[in-house]
């Protein structure tokens, strides 16, 4: 049987913690926006890695 150590697992990713470093703003709606296009809303999935998503996520709280 395998097992996954800790140290083969990637790094956490750091993500910055405001909206706007992010690429995001709050319209007068308050829906979360992309910065550089307006239509777009938050993108919930940027990568296939769980861990990425969620941290992510994480990051705007």
């Amino acid at each position: 049987m395998f097992r996954l150590l800790p140290r083969g697992l990637p790094k956490d990713p750091e993500y910055p913690t405001d909206l706007q470093s992010l690429g995001y703003f709050i319209n007068d709606e308050d829906e979360i926006r992309n910065i550089e296009n307006p239509k777009y809303y938050f993108k919930y999935f940027i990568n296939r890695n769980d861990r990425f998503n969620e941290r992510q996520r994480e990051s705007m709280n």
